[in-house]
């Protein structure tokens, strides 16, 4: 079957179970049953003035089947009346004085919702509104409208509160996107409407190619939240921040980091025009020292240390370095922001309040001190020697003295007194440079009786030793046999 209308083209109609079913009681005419003749809306003019609209139908073929026979059969063209009721829900619309447009944090408008008919009146969500036969207390709603949350963020039911107002419950929270009916994530947010037909005549009308109509869901508008005024600026990514750093080797304190605004729910701001010319800046200070009682000197800092916000809200900073050799004493340090800005024209921004510290060390002050302790180490070992070398020098002599006095003898064998007298004077210079040396070296002297003396252990001095006290028991033997004095 095929019909013409109207409209220019031609609209196939659709058949179900083949068409005619049997005869009817005139031999020469047929009963169409199941046949469902789908009709275009568009054919009828949407001003209201044509609400009914003839069409001709024509049969593009026919034919019958009698006694296993087929028959084509001659088909006479007949009318067919389509017209528009205000039986049919066809669209879902929002009121006209919707605001698409809001700031993080406002509250989001009633939404009036709009129900059009078929025949282009209107009808309010009350009168489609059915008793639940199960239960009389809960209507059955054949109409929802959801909240589609941006970043793919899920839905929320909107609340009827009158007949075709709908609005977000002041119960309402999302974590972090909505409060009490407020906006709070800047994004794009749908309107989406669904109606579904639940009367029932309705209903058995909407059968073959026209049940999906029982169902229809529609898009609202789309409302664009967008962020607020800046609030408060942070880190775009945690700062790439040194734990230690020093004067010499390892000087970065801080690579390349960025900044951004925020409003006060968190949504990314842009750098409205007063902040375009305010520029962020870095210091540095003392956090705490680490030795106390120690005078320091902070670090000087080169490298980017401020900059200004561009359009996007974004600022960049680094990478900062300490300057080589600069700073005295350990202690920790603190990277402090601040703005810079015409104090007549302020808007004060919330910091980070993220603790950028790190541990100073004072490698040069560390470095300079480890070579003065070398060299004094060194020149104290070369002084030593020097001393030890004199000392055996003095010993020396003494001994070559004393050796010569033991042949010094008068003509009976005896020493003279003046010879007795250089002899005793030459063991008490022995005796006191010897402990003068061991004193310097930290050899310990015995007690006497005389003539007790140490022995050395394999030391240059030993030979020296030995053979001091060898003739120094050979001269005191020497007065004892002739028995001068004790």
């Amino acid at each position: 079957l095929s019909f013409s209308g109207p409209v220019a083209t031609h609209h196939e109609l659709i058949t179900i179970e083949h068409g005619a079913k049997s005869r009817s009681d005139d031999a020469y005419s047929w009963l169409l049953s199941d046949v469902y003749f789908i009709a275009c809306r568009g054919a009828h003019r949407q001003d209201g003035t044509s609400r009914s609209v003839e069409h001709e139908l024509c049969f593009s073929a026919a034919s019958a089947q009698v006694s296993g026979k087929q028959y084509s059969l001659t088909c006479v063209p007949f009318a067919l009346v389509t017209t528009l009721t205000n039986l049919f829900v066809v669209s879902l619309a929002a009121g006209d004085e919707q605001r698409t447009e809001l700031i993080a944090g406002d509250k989001l408008d009633e939404i009036k919702l709009v129900l059009c008919l078929e025949d282009g009146s209107k009808c309010s969500p009350q009168s489609l509104t059915l008793p639940d036969p199960n239960n009389a207390n809960q209507p059955r709603d054949p109409i929802t409208v959801e909240l589609l949350l941006p970043h793919n963020g899920g839905s929320v039911p909107l609340t009827r509160i009158e007949d075709a107002l709908y609005s977000l419950s002041e119960s309402e929270r999302r974590e972090g996107i909505i409060d009490s009916s407020r906006l709070l994530v800047a994004g794009e947010y749908q309107l989406i409407a669904s109606y579904t037909e639940l009367r029932e005549r309705v209903v058995r009308l909407l059968v073959g190619p026209a049940k999906d109509d029982r169902v229809l869901t529609a898009p609202l508008f789309t409302l664009n939240v967008r962020p607020g005024p800046a609030h408060r600026l942070v880190w775009s990514e945690e700062p790439p921040l040194s734990a230690t750093v020093n004067n010499t080797s390892h000087r970065q304190l801080l690579g390349k980091a960025r900044l951004h605004l925020e409003d006060q729910y968190e949504n990314r701001a842009l750098a409205l025009a007063h902040l375009t010319s305010v520029k962020l800046c870095l210091r540095v200070e003392f956090a705490h020292t680490t030795q106390h009682g120690e005078p320091s000197q902070l670090v000087e800092l080169d490298g980017k240390l401020g900059g200004t916000f561009g359009e996007d809200g974004i600022v960049e900073l680094g990478p900062i370095s300490v300057v080589e050799r600069s700073g005295v004493g350990d202690y920790r340090l603190r990277l402090v922001l601040w703005m810079e800005h015409d104090e007549e024209h302020a808007q004060p921004l919330q910091l980070p309040d993220v603790a950028l510290e790190a541990n100073f060390v004072d490698n040069e002050r560390r470095q300079a001190a480890e070579r003065k302790v070398l060299e004094e180490q060194q020149a104290e070992l070369r002084l030593q020697q020097q001393r030890q070398a004199e000392r055996l020098k003095e010993i020396e002599v003494h001994q070559a003295e004393f050796d010569q006095m033991l042949f010094q003898m008068d003509e009976a064998g005896r020493p003279t007194c003046t010879l007795l007298n250089q002899a005793t004077y030459s063991i008490v210079a022995f005796v006191n440079s010897w402990q003068q040396f061991t004193k310097n070296f930290q050899q310990e002297i015995p007690s006497l009786p005389w003539p007790v003396l140490p022995r050395g252990q394999g030391t240059s001095s030993y030979d020296v030793v030995q053979s001091a006290d060898a003739n120094l028991r050979k001269l005191y033997e020497h007065l004892r046999d002739r028995g001068i004095g004790s």
